[in-house]
């Protein structure tokens, strides 16, 4: 243990805090004292002369730039990054020592204390340059996880610490929990079998121990707080009181899903994507569909439900368990699906046990076809209707492709010798454009009998939609 000495109040102006490298100690009998035209100066081995502080036989001396002798030393310095201090010329040893408005222990070498340092059965803090902290000190608040998983009783433990811990604080448990919505934090009502822990928790030299500390670390539970919390950004509320003043501090963190599951865009332009990447970011062991077992669903305006889109060929489900903490890829395979049925609207992905992702898939157009009435009935007479509700014009070679529904196969149907479709044609951008004509103009009549046909058209880019319609 270290024995406590008296502090020495030194008011020097020469006390000033000097930082220079090692303090070399040289022997005036090996060298020398010189002196010309009324200066003095030491002449060093390398014939140069010394400069800035040097201790010799003992004593330390301050030169200036020219190696000219100042006087003898009084202040401090650091050498070999510690701290010492001259008393005229005299290394101070083994005790406390105010100068310069701050406060100083220095151990029998001379070397100043830094840190956290125990002195007669005290615990002090002094910074890396050997100045003792003031009793005034600032807090801060960190926690061991950034977040828990929704649904499960996950404790996040918060460390309060100071950086003083010569000064005084206590703090109580969390009683307010916030949440980040719509750029405000707005508080949460806990749940009423909620009741704060009656623990004050005390930092710096009284601790409830009767031993000083420099942290504090307090355990809080979300699920205790409110069952059943949304996911988001949230925050806690901890309560400080030092030196006579409340001093509150807030540490975040974020309430998610067990899973969580994202693609790069949220909207997809189909005749651009041939498949669709997902991240899966796991945060509690989850089963996870390989990419040809991912399953897509759209979701029907008209009567609010999520319909399965059929792939053109099943296979059988295959997964595999994912470990918490991991992230995940995989990806939705556009090709497995009659690209022609899909349509303009929102679609869900289904990527694992209870795991999705919502998106929308963009078609370059969407057309229909219908059948009109006419005074004869070799007279087969159709309307075309193309919408191109996107940004791009969409420019249609070669429609009019006539299929008829035969069994389960759809046939094409040949065209009258020496007639040809009409090969171009330019839908400006957010458009409805219809076109009537007479199917009996380019097909046989004896083609054209009852029953279901549909109509091809496509774009420049390739791709193809069908107009159905029946045939009376």
């Amino acid at each position: 243990m270290i024995n406590r000495k008296a502090i020495k109040l030194i008011s020097l102006a020469a006390a000033a805090m000097i930082t220079i490298g090692a303090v070399p100690s040289v022997s005036a009998a090996e060298y020398g004292w010189q002196e010309a035209n009324g200066k003095k100066k030491y002449f060093m081995e390398n014939d140069e002369y010394a400069k800035g502080i040097y201790v010799i036989d003992g004593i330390a001396y301050k030169f200036d730039n020219d190696g000219n002798y100042i006087g003898i030393y009084t202040g401090l310095c650091k050498s070999s990054q510690t701290m010492h201090f001259y008393d005229n010329g005299i290394l101070y040893r083994d005790g406390w020592l105010k100068t310069g408005g701050n406060t100083y222990y220095f151990y029998p070498d001379g070397s100043a204390a830094v840190g956290i340092t125990e002195i007669d059965g005290k615990t002090y803090y002094f910074t890396s340059s050997g100045a003792l902290k003031k009793e005034t000190a600032s807090f801060s608040v960190s926690a061991d996880k950034s977040s828990v998983v929704t649904g499960k009783r996950e404790s996040i433990r918060f460390t309060v610490s100071t950086d003083n811990i010569n000064a005084e604080a206590i703090l109580g448990n969390i009683y307010e929990l916030h949440r980040f919505k719509d750029g405000k934090w707005y508080k949460v009502k806990p749940d009423s079998s909620f009741s704060v822990p009656e623990i004050a928790y005390t930092l710096g030299k009284s601790s409830q121990y009767g031993t000083s500390t420099s942290s504090v670390t307090l355990s809080f539970t979300p699920e205790d707080y409110k069952l059943g919390l949304e996911t988001g950004l949230y925050r806690v509320k901890i309560p400080l009181y030092s030196d006579g003043k409340s001093v509150t501090k807030y540490c975040e963190f974020n309430v998610v899903e067990g899973v969580e599951v994202s693609t790069p865009q949220s909207e997809y332009y189909l005749s651009d994507t041939s498949e669709i990447g997902f991240t899966v970011k796991v945060n509690k062991p989850s089963e996870i569909y390989s990419p040809d077992s991912v399953m897509l669903y759209y979701k029907n305006e008209q009567n609010g439900e999520w319909e399965k889109v059929s792939p053109k060929k099943n296979n059988n489900i295959s997964s595999y368990q994912a470990s918490a903490g991991s992230t995940v890829q995989t990806k939705l395979d556009l090709g497995r699906y009659n690209v022609t049925a899909l349509k303009t609207g929102k679609y869900r992905a289904v990527v694992g046990t209870g795991l999705s992702c919502d998106f929308k898939l963009t078609a370059p157009f969407e057309c229909s076809a219908v059948q009109f009435e006419t005074k004869s009935p070799r007279l087969k007479q159709i309307t075309i209707t193309v919408i191109n509700d996107t940004d791009r014009p969409v420019r249609l070679e070669n429609y009019g492709a006539l299929y008829r529904l035969e069994g389960k196969k759809w046939k094409k149907l040949g065209l009258k010798k020496g007639k040809k479709l009409e090969t171009e044609l330019s839908v400006p951008a957010m458009t409805k454009w219809d076109k009537s004509f007479y199917l009996s103009d380019h097909y046989n009549l004896s083609d054209l009998k009852k029953g279901k046909y549909s109509i091809q058209l496509k774009d420049s880019s390739g791709f193809v939609k069908y107009a159905y319609f029946d045939l009376k």
